[in-house]
């Protein structure tokens, strides 16, 4: 599996351990992370997208980081470690609230340029 983690290749880095390397990989992939550019004065429907876009990626690292921590404490816990909850907690989050704020907002903006146009007709 393909994970936003893998597709960098990271510095050299000197790792003391599982912990010390899922850090690593988490500054090297928020690091190449591409942030959206700044709103326009009147943004467009798309602009509000791509900042979509840019806190799904954002949670995505942070999932593969808590994902990485989760399988070390698994692998060392002594008692039965549900993997579930190491599984995508930042998008979870994120998805239903902030994701959601910002896609009514490009959505709201989109509807009110077809307003526009069908009145310019």
């Amino acid at each position: 599996m393909t994970t936003l983690f893998s597709r960098t290749v990271p510095p050299e880095a000197r790792h003391q351990g599982p912990f010390e390397h899922a850090r690593h990989q988490l500054i090297v992939a928020l690091a190449r992370l591409q942030p959206p550019r700044a709103f326009n004065i009147f943004p467009a429907p798309d602009e509000f997208t791509a900042v979509k876009d840019h806190i799904r990626e954002t949670a995505m690292i942070f999932d593969e980081w808590l994902a990485l921590i989760g399988h070390e404490v698994k692998d060392n816990a002594v008692t039965k470690i549900d993997m579930r909850a190491f599984r995508s907690p930042f998008t979870d989050a994120v998805e239903g609230s902030a994701m959601w704020a910002v896609e009514c907002q490009a959505d709201a903006l989109f509807e009110e340029q077809e307003e526009m146009k069908a009145g310019a007709r």
